[in-house]
């Protein structure tokens, strides 16, 4: 952070405006209050160390990631890191449209397993349901505004099941931004996971595959699986269940299907949200 612009310093911050950090997407007029900020000379040393491990294909031994870690997943955050600390970092794509609107809202994980399964019956609402005024709307998710004194449990990472008030499906967020809005209000930003789901049963993989109750998760609707049982699928698991090692037995539609791991996509407080690749139908 300095005061004057320069390489590094993608971002502009005024210390004595209420008004959030923004992108320097063009010349600003500079006050005393006003900070420049960025990644200044990381991203570049992002890019050296990418080209180090795909040369070599090892990690270097001066990075401590505090534990070990496939060259190939880590190349992946890199390039990430890459992407988004550099001079032109990705855009929104989607639309973003104001809307005046309501959202009900669940949260904890069994909430979010019950609400997506249909058991709305078993919920308390006068205690675990929420609604919520929606300021803008895009395919990807949403903007909300609700009471700074309500939601104590809100934190950003924090698994949501939300619905339409005039909808039928419940579908699957994650809380993305929070941020003072006016009024005494919180602003939350929200991105959708996934609209609607399906409640499935996952086992271990070895001899005792199938025995106990199994633990529960939600087969999302952007599975690839196809009907000869190959393909990918996407699964929320209570936080703890996804291991890159180890292969999972899935017990869906009275019907058992045996699932090696892919990739970890998500990981919150709860949950984890992670793709599989179906190998064949469980025997």
């Amino acid at each position: 952070m300095q005061r004057q612009p320069g390489k590094g310093c993608h971002g502009t911050v005024d210390l004595l405006s209420a008004k959030p950090p923004v992108r320097m997407v063009a010349r600003v007029t500079p006050t005393p209050s006003l900070r420049y900020f960025g990644p200044g000379a990381a991203g570049e040393v992002v890019e050296e160390v990418i080209d180090k491990i795909m040369q070599s294909g090892a990690i270097p031994s001066t990075i401590n990631l505090g534990g070990t870690y496939e060259p190939a997943f880590v190349i992946t955050v890199l390039r990430h890191l890459a992407l988004h600390w550099s001079s032109a970092p990705p855009s929104r794509q989607q639309t973003r449209r104001r809307s005046v609107a309501r959202i009900h809202v669940v949260h904890d994980f069994d909430d979010v397993v019950s609400i997506i399964a249909g058991e709305s019956k078993d919920l308390d609402f006068q205690q675990n349901m929420e609604t919520w005024m929606v300021e803008n709307e895009s395919e990807g998710g949403y903007g909300a505004l609700i009471p700074d004194s309500a939601t104590d449990w809100l934190r950003v990472g924090t698994l949501l099941g939300i619905k339409q008030a005039d909808g039928n499906a419940w579908g699957v967020g994650i809380v993305r931004r929070l941020a003072n809005g006016p009024n005494n209000q919180r602003y939350v930003g929200i991105q959708t996971l996934a609209k609607g789901g399906a409640r499935v049963k996952l086992f271990g993989s070895g001899p005792k595959a199938g025995a106990g109750g199994g633990e529960d998760a939600v087969l999302l609707p952007s599975s690839s699986a196809d009907s000869t049982g190959s393909g990918e699928l996407s699964l929320l698991m209570r936080l703890g269940t996804f291991s890159p090692k180890q292969s999972l037995q899935m017990r869906a539609y009275e019907r058992d299907y045996l699932l090696v791991p892919k990739q970890l996509v998500e990981g919150g407080q709860d949950f984890d949200m992670a793709k599989f690749r179906v190998l064949s139908r469980a025997s």
